[in-house]
């Protein structure tokens, strides 16, 4: 081969090069596993550099050697709780969902007879975890109106959902938070199915089941497809459809709409299932402790693989981690502590920059699984680096044959830093075949967009207009709306689609654009020039305000953000404001902050006199909204003060109210009782002048929460049903936290029912209004009234939802107080090693912006040091917890700290100081009609003074 020629062919793929070293680790574990000492092996590394042509080397060195193997991925669209090994199982007892149940039945059966009959006792536990039965397969109807929720049934069930059809009849939630996929299948403005083109549909719907593992595909626009072709082709459709998901293991659903009749009569609707699951939840909640189960599920997995190693040795291979969910880390971490002694070698791998991007501040469930693996010592870790420049040529001369130039390898080892995926991906993008070039795989952004800029460069300038519009209307990229952006006839336009579907750029589809790879689209767009690409965004908002219909929930974000990237931030701005509560499908919070904010200091500096003071009021309040979601409270303060000063100058009354109400919730969280009362009061006296009756409740809620917080818990239930019992109630984050309140208020009262009614709603509430920053709460207040009911295994559950949850959120004071809720629930049901990994009292600090979250630290932190013979510094933190308590004037936590305070002084014989703290936190408690706390430190007073004259006596 000549110096700097590209290559002109591949010869298949590259055997392992420059991996010794680590075949070497992985067969001395297969060697051990084959001698009854198993271990786990994580294999680490970047997208494309081998991790799996290593373990599929592994596996078949393995399998030669006798060992039985089971494989498996986590899956980014599945995170169902122990999703790889339900597959494993599925694979191993031959479960086939083509096939009916009888004869699934059978041959599970058979297996657990023949070869692990020792499982007996636990084979319906079993069962039920890798074969449940209240999984729909096959064709179903949806009505529109249980359309949300049948999705977020179907993403619970651990489902992939495709919705094809008109995406503007989906809420944004849907798509961007429910993370279901939308494809058009057809034409027109508005991305409607194209009646023609029913064998099409089927087709894409077989290609889908085929494709991707356990899918569901939702059909909607199916008055459209009626109206066009007739019942009777749309109800063969049906059918057709129907028996492909049945032949596939999958589901398809068609969304009918009320004015739909005589069609999918005798049909199933999904509906079925998840009314079912609720029922099922109820009979649950009323089965008795003794009544369930004692084993779970983890200790009947560790049996099954310790039984199968009986008869031969395992492999299990667990791929792709870094989208593992926190009950698969558990089980591989159980595992591990107990094949030391067995003949089983575990295998995981998983990608480094994922890793890296989730660690920090929002780790993700790999990080913290590692973090415990490695404190144990339970793995050995293979980090697969990228080729040298000699591995890079010998992969070159094999898979191509012939040797490469210098100038070809040092033009390889720029691109692709010796990155073996990238390497075979440039060599087919070199290729000077006429064939279509293949797919642009996932690869880092330098390589990225180094692999994209070469291809681009062969393009003609119109072609790569086209590729360049595209990427900036992104997901709003249609023919249509192309078209109108670029000024293109539709034939022209059409024939250079063409062109780019054969050099896969984009995917084949009808009306819609899709790339081909996302990382593709963000290359092409990183390589537009900045002042090229804000025309083109302000161009595509101008096409947009007549394509995208106003009802849409897309329409003012998409346009907001499209303003604000084309420099106008007036029009900007003006869309903004019309954005709904919650948040917004284009940018993410703290972006929709960054351009609010800058939008109006542009219209600052421009002098805008035009803008009025009620519009710059509604911005500064959607920008403290929207700051005190991103928890910056004091930022938060500062900018509704701004707009109340703005609203009083005009005498705007109903932001008066509103200002007001505001700022009594943010100096509530700052415990200024006196500030708080009088921005509420100042907001009820006007709200109820004005008879705003929203804002009326809303104010009710705010004063609830702060009798609740001062301990007078008969007023603080006045003002919270007053706030529930308002007609318009419905509004989402503050009568949920209304609801949460009241459940604590009982709790603290000791009425348990009570409270386990409210958090039950509160938890439903939570999950219908899918409003996520409030479920990490829902589900740790359900765990701490089940603890007073001695329901410990349900309530760890419920707590390691929440403590799972709330560090998937970036919100650091959310994840502090579910954290120190979960160390002081691990406490009470006796697990203090839990407890001490998540306080963490040896390393590690604690920032905390709530005083009250760090008075209840420091009283779990003294309780922790108490369990653990820490006499010194549990008193410290004790006093500590007294101390901050006391200057909030918070009286339950106060109450709470004395008495804890004073078993640690009862414990130290300090008599005289135990009975002074259990003293007083018994008043308190008497005062607040705390009666389970008062009973307690009643009890515990008299048993102290009793040991107190008796060891006068002495």
């Amino acid at each position: 081969m000549s110096q700097g020629a590209p290559l002109d062919k591949t010869q298949g793929s590259a055997g392992l090069i420059s991996r010794d070293r680590e075949m070497a680790v992985l067969l001395k574990a297969i060697d051990m596993a084959l001698v009854q000492k198993g271990g786990m092996v994580f294999i680490r590394g970047e997208a494309g550099i081998g991790k799996s042509r290593l373990v599929n080397e592994v596996s078949s060195i393995a399998r030669k050697k006798g060992f039985h193997i089971l494989r498996a991925s986590c899956m980014e669209y599945r995170r169902a709780p122990y999703q790889p090994f339900r597959e494993m199982l599925v694979e191993l007892f031959g479960v086939d969902l083509k096939q009916g149940h009888p004869e699934n039945m059978a041959r599970i059966h058979d297996k657990f007879s023949r070869e692990i009959p020792a499982l007996g006792e636990e084979k319906d536990i079993l069962m039920d975890f890798f074969y449940p039965q209240d999984e729909p397969v096959g064709g179903y109807i949806i009505q529109v109106s249980e359309l949300y929720r049948s999705i977020k049934y179907l993403r619970r069930k651990g489902y992939r959902v495709i919705y094809i059809g008109d995406q503007s009849r989906l809420a944004s939630r849907m798509i961007h938070e429910d993370g279901i996929e939308v494809v058009g299948m057809g034409s027109g403005p508005k991305d409607r199915l194209d009646p023609r083109r029913l064998q099409r549909i089927a087709k894409y719907i077989q290609d889908c089941l085929r494709s991707f593992n356990h899918s569901a595909i939702i059909l909607g626009d199916m008055d459209t497809l009626i109206s066009a072709n007739g019942e009777e082709r749309v109800s063969d459709l049906m059918g057709i459809c129907s028996s492909i998901s049945r032949e596939n293991g999958g589901l398809v659903a068609f969304v009918l709409v009320p004015n739909i009749s005589g069609i999918g009569q005798g049909s199933r609707t999904l509906s079925d299932f998840f009314d079912a699951e609720e029922g099922s939840r109820s009979d649950d909640a009323g089965v008795q402790k003794d009544q369930r189960p004692s084993i779970s599920i983890i200790e009947v997995l560790s049996k099954l693989f310790r039984e199968m190693g009986k008869t031969a040795p395992q492999l299990t291979i667990v791929e792709d981690l870094h989208w593992g969910d926190k009950a698969t880390f558990n089980l591989l971490q159980y595992l591990a502590r107990n094949i030391v002694d067995q003949g089983h070698l575990m295998i995981g791998t998983f990608r480094d920059e994922n890793l890296l991007e989730e660690e920090g501040n929002n780790p993700s469930h790999l990080a913290e699984a590692l973090k415990r693996f490695t404190r144990e010592h339970l793995f050995e870790e293979l980090c697969l680096k990228r080729m040298d420049r000699k591995a890079t040529l010998s992969m070159l001369l094999e898979l191509t044959g012939e040797r490469p130039g210098e100038d070809f390898l040092d033009e390889v080892m720029l691109q692709t830093d010796g990155n073996p995926l990238f390497v075979t991906e440039l060599l087919k993008v070199r290729s000077d075949s006429s064939g279509p070039h293949p797919p642009m795989m996932e690869v880092t952004p330098r390589s990225a967009i180094s692999l994209v800029e070469r291809r681009l460069a062969s393009l003609e300038a119109e072609d790569r207009r086209v590729l360049e519009m595209a990427s900036i209307l992104d997901k709003q990229a249609s023919i249509e709306i192309l078209g109108r952006a670029l000024d293109l006839e539709l034939d022209v336009l059409l024939d250079i689609m063409d062109r780019l579907i054969s050099l896969r750029f984009f995917k084949e589809g009808d009306d819609h654009i899709n790339f081909e790879h996302s990382k593709v689209r963000e290359s092409i767009y990183d390589l537009i020039g900045e002042r090229e690409r804000d025309a083109m965004h302000l161009s595509c908002a101008r096409v947009l305000e007549d394509q995208i219909p106003r009802d849409s929930p897309l329409f003012a974000s998409v346009l907001s953000y499209h303003y604000i990237r084309g420099g106008e931030p007036m029009r900007a701005l003006e869309y903004l404001m019309k954005i709904a509560e919650g948040p917004n499908v284009a940018m993410s919070r703290e972006e929709l902050l960054e351009n609010m904010s800058t939008a109006l200091k542009t219209l600052d500096l421009k002098g805008r006199e035009d803008i009025t003071v009620e519009f710059r009021v509604r911005a500064l309040m959607r920008i403290g909204d929207i700051e005190e979601s991103l928890e910056m409270l004091s930022e938060a303060i500062i900018t509704y003060q701004e707009a109340l000063n703005y609203s009083e100058a005009m005498d705007l009354d109903a932001h008066i109210v509103t200002c007001n109400r505001r700022l009594g919730d943010l100096t509530l969280k700052f415990y200024k009782w006196d500030l708080s009362i009088d921005h509420y009061m100042k907001a009820l006296h006007l709200a109820q002048k004005g008879e705003d009756s929203l804002e009326r409740s809303m104010c009710f809620m705010g004063l609830g929460r702060m009798y609740y917080l001062k301990g007078d818990y008969k007023r603080a239930i006045e003002c919270h049903l007053l706030h529930i019992e308002n007609p318009m109630r419905s509004i989402g984050r503050q009568h949920l936290d209304g609801i949460m309140n009241l459940g604590s208020i009982y709790l603290e009262m000791g009425d348990f029912n009570q409270a386990l009614v409210y958090f039950r709603l509160g938890i439903r509430t939570a999950e219908e209004n899918d409003v996520q920053e409030a479920m990490p709460i829902a589900y740790m207040n359900m765990a701490k009234v089940l603890v007073k009911l001695d329901e410990y295994a349900e309530a760890e559950n419920f707590a390691e939802m929440s403590l799972s949850l709330a560090r998937d959120m970036n919100l650091p004071q959310l994840r502090n107080r579910i954290s120190v809720n979960y160390a002081e629930l691990m406490l009470e049901i006796g697990n203090v090693k839990e407890a001490t990994a998540v306080l963490n009292p040896e390393g590690g600090e604690w920032k905390f912006d709530d005083g009250l979250i760090e008075a209840i630290y420091h009283r779990v932190s003294g309780s922790l040091y108490s369990k653990i013979r820490d006499p010194d510094r549990a008193t410290e933190s004790m006093m500590r917890s007294v101390e901050i308590a006391e200057s909030l004037q918070v009286r339950y936590e106060l109450a709470r700290s004395l008495f804890e305070f004073g078993l640690l002084r009862f414990q130290a014989l300090d008599m005289a100081g135990a009975i002074e703290s259990v003293t007083r936190a018994n008043q308190i408690f008497k005062e607040v009609r705390s009666l389970y706390y008062h009973n307690r430190t009643s009890s515990k007073l008299r048993e102290m003074k009793f040991i107190n004259e008796g060891m006068k006596n002495i």
